[in-house]
């Protein structure tokens, strides 16, 4: 985050200076939230994100130092054969995401696939008075979990997550913190750092499933 010295005499005065810090503040902190965001989709190639969801779901990556090649129970559930969307190959991920009590607990798509989804509820929709009818669906179930869409998901993916077992760790001094302004000695620009350190991962990946070359 930088304020030129343009941009301060420009507004100049106390509140000025303020409102133009609150601004540019909450766009640099926009900014790295939606890297984050970013991140968590990431599939272990980018040194500089998190380890993410496309890295965690998977049947080849090494994640917490654990190779899932060779450690099958560090497996993800993994389907990239059916191009399709339909209930039957979501209920089957689903299914091999389940052990016992434990089953997914929210499944995650690109807008896409969510509106797909929709299209294929739309036949057995039923409304128990007229406002229901008049708004449509309040929101999108799957085996009795939400189904939301997300603009960081990739296309082609659908994510079937156990969020009992997916954590993001944070340290208390980097969660989205400011650094003091300071000025380079060769700018007319004062500059501060928003900072943030932690980590994304799971404690049971075979609970967690995804199925990647889906088209609308």
């Amino acid at each position: 985050m930088s304020i030129t010295d343009e941009d301060r005499l420009k507004n100049s005065g106390p509140e000025g200076v303020l409102k133009l810090l609150a601004s540019k503040s909450q766009i640099a902190e926009k900014t790295l939230i939606d890297l984050l965001g970013t991140g968590i989709y990431s599939d272990g190639t980018d040194s500089q994100s998190i380890v993410g969801l496309r890295d965690i779901v998977a049947t080849d990556q090494t994640v917490g130092q654990i190779d899932q090649t060779t450690n099958s129970w560090w497996q993800g559930q993994v389907d990239s054969t059916n191009t399709t969307l339909t209930l039957s190959v979501i209920n089957a991920l689903f299914e091999d995401a389940r052990v016992d009590s434990e089953a997914p607990t929210v499944a995650v798509s690109s807008r896409t696939l969510y509106n797909s989804y929709y299209n294929l509820l739309q036949p057995q929709q039923r409304f128990m008075d007229s406002e229901t009818a008049k708004g449509g669906f309040q929101s999108l179930m799957f085996n009795g979990i939400p189904w939301i869409s997300d603009s960081h998901c990739p296309a082609n993916h659908v994510f079937l997550l156990n969020e009992k077992h997916l954590w993001m760790w944070y340290h208390p001094e980097r969660n989205v913190s400011a650094e003091p302004f300071q000025k380079p000695i060769n700018q007319q620009v004062s500059v501060s750092r928003i900072l943030w350190m932690g980590a994304f991962g799971s404690s049971n990946n075979r609970l967690h499933a995804k199925a990647s070359a889906l088209t609308a």
